[in-house]
Parts: structure tokens; C-alpha cells; sequence
């Protein structure tokens, strides 16, 4: 039995940081056509894009653009997304490559889709994060005593959209993505298995060209 302990032990630290990702689509409409070039864009706060026209561009998307402050993040985020949403058939663009504090307007914005011929935009914002602190007793043994890990995991909660270009007022896809019991770091933002959940779900779904 005691040959068991530190396995068992090993097992609850190393569930202990796992993380959980969830997906919940809220609304689809079937796609007339996949997408094959695709913009990516990363909203570090909260909004309701179901209804995108150039009034909610310039609250929601524009005000982001103009925070340089939050542009790593925006580009760390843009780029695993990217990375995850490219097949051989489609190409991603990040927003944070076309757009600053400089280039932002709305009618840039209309220019940069023609121009590139971007046929769909997938936008991902952040809704909410919680942090929830836990106590953990880790037993000692023959060289050290035992002693009580404290340690915090973040709960994130994300909502995408899926626009395509040639109607883009309203999403075709949208979905709530989240992410719970990792232990908490210094880097926030949608996270390499979230972004996974959400780009197989749109491969599979035939909303991008593959």
C-alpha cells in the first residue's frame, strides 16, 4: 500500500493542473461556401458582435486596435488561432499585422477585405475570467515533512463569431468557448486547446475550405 503513495500522489498533483476546454455552439447557419482566406481578430474584453456594423466596429473592434497596450497579447492569440485555423486551402491573416493605432477606421477596415480578399472573419473576445484558490496537502515522508500547496487555477470564458465577408452584418457560427482548472500563470488569453476546440469544430462543420 505504501508502494502506491506516490503514485496516487503523483496523480492528484498532475491532475491538479490539468485544464478543461469546453464548446457550446449557440447559433449556425449552414455555410453557402467555405472560407478559404480568413481573417483572425482577438478582443481582450467583452462585446456583442451579433450585429456587426460600423458603429459596433468603432466601440468594440476599433477601441481595441487603438490599445497598444494589449497588442502582444492580441498577437499571441491572433497567431495560435491562425496556426490552428490554416489548411492547405485556407490562409489566415491577424488582425494585429493589418491594424494599429494609426490604420483602424472602419473604411480601412472595409479596404483591407476587399483588397485581400478576405471571405470570412473569425472574431474571438474575452467574456469573463475567475480565479478560484485551492488548498492542497501534500504528505511528507522519511526526509522531509509535509506541507500545504496553495495554488490559484483560471476559469476563462471566450465568445467566438464567424462572419462571412459577403453578408457581414450578422455571424453564420457563433460559440462559447472556456477553459478551467489550469493552474494560473502570468499569460492570459485563449489558450492553444481552446482554440483547437474551435477551429476543428469549424473544419468539420464546413466552414472553412479544407
Amino acid at each position: 500500500m505504501k508502494k502506491l503513495l506516490p503514485l496516487s500522489l503523483g496523480i492528484l498533483l498532475l491532475c491538479s493542473g490539468c485544464n478543461v476546454t469546453s464548446i457550446n455552439v449557440l447559433s449556425r447557419k449552414a455555410p453557402t461556401r467555405p472560407a478559404s482566406k480568413i481573417m483572425v481578430v482577438y478582443l481582450d474584453e467583452g462585446c456583442d458582435l451579433s450585429l456587426l456594423d460600423s458603429n459596433l466596429y468603432a466601440i468594440c473592434l476599433r477601441s481595441c486596435f487603438l490599445n497598444s497596450a494589449t497588442v502582444d497579447l492580441r498577437r499571441h492569440v491572433e497567431t495560435i488561432l491562425a496556426e490552428n485555423l490554416a489548411t492547405p486551402h485556407a490562409s489566415v491573416v491577424k488582425a494585429s499585422s493589418l491594424f494599429d493605432t494609426v490604420n483602424n477606421s472602419y473604411t480601412y477596415f472595409k479596404r483591407c477585405i476587399d483588397s485581400l480578399a478576405i471571405d470570412g472573419i473569425l472574431v474571438t473576445g474575452l467574456r469573463s475570467y475567475s480565479h478560484i484558490e485551492h488548498v492542497q496537502y501534500v504528505p511528507g515522508n522519511r526526509t522531509s515533512p509535509g506541507y500545504t500547496d496553495k495554488y490559484n487555477t483560471v476559469n476563462g470564458n471566450f465568445v467566438c463569431y464567424l462572419f462571412d465577408t459577403r453578408s457581414l452584418i450578422m455571424p453564420i457560427w457563433t460559440a462559447e468557448v472556456g477553459g478551467k482548472g489550469k493552474r494560473y500563470g502570468s499569460e492570459k488569453g485563449l489558450n492553444r486547446s481552446m482554440a483547437q476546440k474551435v477551429t476543428t469544430g469549424l473544419k468539420a462543420s464546413s466552414y472553412i475550405a479544407h
